[in-house]
């Protein structure tokens, strides 16, 4: 523990190879507790960069390095509070999922599917064959009945 306190006293008075010993030294803490706070490697990559460039903007604030395993640990977790209130979920209805899943990423048919969704149904209607209007309204009336 002696040592890590000299690297971060010499961190503190500008010296790169005991910021380099500090990052090599924390980097495992930093993975493991972002990666059990976010669970995706490439946002616990971002995250723990983030940590350590805020730490060494910080660094003189520090007031005793004893501290500093503590004080990283909050920055590690801000940091992942920070992604985890950025990131929005994407939704998206289930259909267009198991579309995605049998088509293979389409992005043509999917955008098609997404306008053609949009549409209102009286313009959508005359644009259908009658077998399929017959099925679509079979459809419906069994559902209707079913509840």
């Amino acid at each position: 523990m002696q040592e890590v306190q000299h690297w971060i006293e010499e961190a503190q008075l500008g010296d790169q190879n005991a910021w380099e010993q500090i990052v090599q030294h924390f980097s495992g803490m930093a993975f493991s507790v972002a990666y059990t706070r976010l669970g995706d490697w490439s946002l616990v990559e971002d995250t723990v960069q983030e940590a350590f460039a805020e730490t060494f903007s910080n660094l003189h604030k520090l007031q005793e390095a004893e501290a500093f395993p503590g004080w990283f640990k909050t920055i590690v977790e801000r940091q992942c509070h920070r992604l985890l209130r950025r990131k929005k979920p994407m939704m998206m209805p289930l259909d267009e999922t198991i579309v995605m899943d049998v088509e293979k990423f389409d992005v043509e048919l999917i955008a098609e599917r997404r306008e053609w969704h949009q549409k209102p149904s009286h313009i959508l209607i005359p644009i259908l064959s009658r077998s399929l209007i017959f099925k679509g309204i079979s459809i419906y009336i069994h559902r209707f009945m079913s509840c």
